[in-house]
């Protein structure tokens, strides 16, 4: 179930990312023209740059981004091991004190709570791990039946508490880090502490918050609680003390890990969509090129130049980028084509139910037309090639296209073989073999033939032996010169 657990926290971590670009899609399409924009006041908040990509801010105040950590005893050891691990990163400043986040049972849990609904505090990362002390019965007051833990009604009430905090803080424009609960030794504890872990993971994904699950962290090979494990160096130690609760110094290193592993593929993540695009949104054009004027139109050239403002373009090569490529003949504007399509199903109760989809098709511009247009040149044949495609995993697929062999006689110019009919194309890539050559290492055909075999070598000439001649008559033959002994 380890897998499982990861993908279900793999999935909920995108369809709240998704759900959260779609939202702030909507609300730039509603206030970015009309008479709301004129009225709205300028706040610090409209400086705060997020792109659809990062979940962090994009330009934080100095390049630095200012972390805080909220919650009880458990996020006080977790700001231990963050400050250890962050120490070197100058991207980074963890503030030295965690703000304490008392049990959501309380009654007096909205006292802690309307502080920072009125903080002005600048802070871009919020790291949140409470839950040591909920594990309790929740007063709501005199004469009001108490709720019991684990009851529906109580793990609806300690969700309304959890999703105030998480919106008391999300509207400071704070990035949130949602930590759960760890595994515990006693079996009533560990059950209760996956109760809390399902309430703190849908709150998460509802707010568009990171949830980081630690409990399969702590674990042993059968999934029960452990006192000793590997830390971030892969060496066995004591995670854990003799309460079977709180963490030790090695723990907290561990703990604080997994949390700063999202941080800062996050804040990676923020740097990289610092490359604007063209010209980028207002705000953009603002920090990059405050002298400028916004709001004008955006000039695009051939080379991808810009000019910004309607600002007046260099003479020279300048201006010969700035030059849009003319258009062919024959390619027009595309008008809008909405279509309506009707199906008809069967719903549950057995009646026929009708349902209308809209299928929409924007106008398209010429100049996008010609652009996405295959142009065909004197030395290409009007074939558009072989396409070749390749699953990478993960829902993508890669499709790229290559061209067949020209005819030579007809262009005169000598061409290259299609990559597709190369012999590393057919063995590594589609993973054919190759017809064996008669005669060779690979060729198993039997019986075979020997019309179509190579000629063997032919073979060496023995060497002739020259006999001495023979002695004369009346001639002792000389004695046979004996090696001397290889003792001398």
């Amino acid at each position: 179930m380890p897998s499982l657990a990861c993908f279900m926290n793999d999935l909920i971590e995108r369809s709240a990312h998704a759900l959260r670009v779609l939202a702030l899609g909507a609300l730039a399409l509603l206030f970015a023209e009309g008479p709301l924009a004129a009225q709205k006041p300028a706040t610090p908040s409209d400086d705060v740059l997020t792109s659809g990509n990062a979940y962090l801010t994009t330009f934080p105040e100095g390049d630095v981004y200012k972390a805080q950590v909220y919650g009880d005893s458990f996020a006080e050891g977790l700001l231990d091991g963050l400050i250890e691990l962050l120490a070197n990163d100058s991207r980074i400043s963890v503030a030295k004190k965690h703000k304490p986040i008392g049990p959501l049972i309380r009654w007096e849990w909205e006292d802690e709570l309307k502080p920072e609904e009125t903080s002005r505090e600048v802070v871009h990362i919020g790291v949140i791990m409470l839950g040591l002390a909920d594990r309790q019965i929740i007063r709501l007051g005199q004469g009001v039946r108490p709720l019991q833990i684990g009851s529906p009604d109580w793990q609806a009430e300690y969700g309304r508490r959890l999703d105030r905090w998480l919106k008391a803080l999300k509207k400071r424009n704070i990035a949130l880090y949602l930590v759960g609960q760890p595994v515990l030794r006693r079996p009533d504890s560990q059950r209760d502490a996956e109760m809390l872990n399902e309430i703190m993971r849908e709150k998460a994904y509802l707010n568009g918050v990171r949830f980081i699950d630690v409990m399969e962290a702590f674990q042993d090979e059968s999934g029960a609680f452990s006192q000793f494990g590997p830390d971030i160096s892969g060496n066995r130690q004591k995670m854990r003390d003799g309460d079977g609760v709180s963490f030790t110094s090695a723990g907290n290193r561990k703990l604080a890990h997994f949390v700063e592993r999202e941080i800062k593929r996050d804040v990676t993540q923020a740097a990289t969509d610092r490359t604007i695009p063209l010209a980028g949104a207002e705000p953009e054009q603002r920090r990059i090129n405050p002298s400028k004027t916004v709001g004008s139109p955006i000039t695009t050239g051939w080379k991808g130049s810009v000019t910004v403002g309607g600002g007046t373009p260099k003479r020279g090569a300048q201006q010969a980028a700035l030059t849009a490529p003319p258009i062919p003949d024959g390619i027009v504007d595309q008008k809008a084509d909405n279509g309506r399509l009707t199906l008809k199903t069967i719903t549950a109760t057995g009646r026929e139910e009708a349902i209308t989809i809209d299928i929409v098709r924007p106008a398209i511009p010429a100049a996008m037309i010609s652009l996405l247009a295959r142009r065909e040149a004197a030395d290409r044949t009007s074939q558009p090639g072989e396409a070749i495609i390749e699953d990478l995993g993960n829902g993508m697929t890669l499709v790229n296209s290559v061209s067949a062999l020209g005819d030579q006689a007809a262009t005169g110019q000598k061409r290259r073989s299609s990559p597709s009919q190369t012999p590393y194309f057919t063995v590594s890539v589609k993973g054919e073999r190759l017809p064996p050559k008669p005669g060779r290492a690979d060729d198993f055909t039997w019986p075979r033939n020997e019309a179509e075999l190579p000629p063997a070598p032919a073979a060496a000439p023995a060497p002739t032996q020259v006999k001495a001649p023979a002695p004369a008559s009346g001639q002792r033959q000389p004695a046979p010169q004996q090696r001397p002994s290889p003792r001398g």
